[in-house]
């Protein structure tokens, strides 16, 4: 019985996965979220989940996201690749709200909008999807617009070559040919090294020279002592210099007016 039950899930698991764009993949970050960042004991479930994605098993990644998710609700790189977890087990309407979500999040990258919009380009308009990719990739160069503007899940669009389509070309600088444009196709992968822990900077001791015991009146009297002796020795002069001048004083010493020019 128990070994019909994890037949019957794994039949289930596949229909599931079926379910999903096979580029799904394609929309994976590579870099955590803050939240993830500053938590080592959280590294090892992110790197698991992104291989998971990347292998495209989707029901183990969708309950190590579901993890993260508790621990960090807000961080907008947990809440994309949870969005594509449920994408790729048919929960469609799930991924669409959590992308929206992470998109409307500080640091959303262009790979948020463009699962978006791919989530949509089966859609009876192509304007939601077209609406997406334009949010997107203004920002970006022309070689990550073409990668993301040839992913499998836009073949219907290129297909149908409709005036929008052609006209959100031009606007993105993409080459109006999809096999040109693939070509030229850049996605961008930015390797994560964990950063390092920063020792923090140990204070100073400073140590007051009043005395605990000092009443008001005592204390401003030395603190007025304090600043006249330290104003003293910013103006007295470097030592051996007094002696030098001491010295000068009785020699005989060139007048000024000797200096002078004589007048005609």
């Amino acid at each position: 019985m128990k070994h019909c039950a994890r037949i019957i899930a794994g039949i289930l698991l596949y229909a599931a996965i079926a379910r999903g764009a096979p580029d799904i993949p394609d929309y994976r970050l590579f870099a955590p979220g803050a939240c993830i960042e500053r938590d080592e004991t959280l590294h090892p479930a992110w790197r698991e989940a992104l291989a998971a994605l990347e292998g495209r098993r989707y029901g183990e990644a969708a309950h190590l996201l579901s993890n993260l998710l508790t621990v960090c609700p807000d961080d907008a790189a947990v809440r994309h690749q949870a969005a594509l977890a449920a994408w790729g087990i048919g929960e469609r309407a799930v991924a669409a709200r959590w992308l929206v979500m992470a998109f409307r999040q500080a640091g959303a990258t262009p790979a948020t909008a463009s699962a978006l919009a791919a989530l949509h380009s089966t859609a009876a308009t192509e304007t939601i999807a077209i609406g997406w990719l334009r949010r997107g990739l203004a920002s970006v160069n022309v070689e990550e617009r073409a990668y993301w503007v040839t992913r499998t899940s836009f073949d219907a669009l290129w297909a149908r070559g409709s005036s929008d389509w052609m006209a959100l070309m031009r606007e993105l600088g993409v080459p109006a040919d999809r096999d040109v444009a693939r070509a030229m196709g850049v996605r961008p992968r930015v390797e994560w090294t964990p950063a390092q822990p920063v020792e923090p900077d140990v204070p100073l001791l400073v140590l007051s020279p009043f005395s605990p015991d000092m009443d008001t009146l005592d204390r401003s009297i030395f603190m007025r002592r304090e600043v006249m002796q330290r104003l003293i020795d910013r103006i007295r002069p470097p030592t051996g210099v007094v002696h030098e001048v001491e010295h000068l004083v009785g020699e005989d010493l060139t007048p000024v007016s000797d200096l002078l020019p004589e007048e005609p």
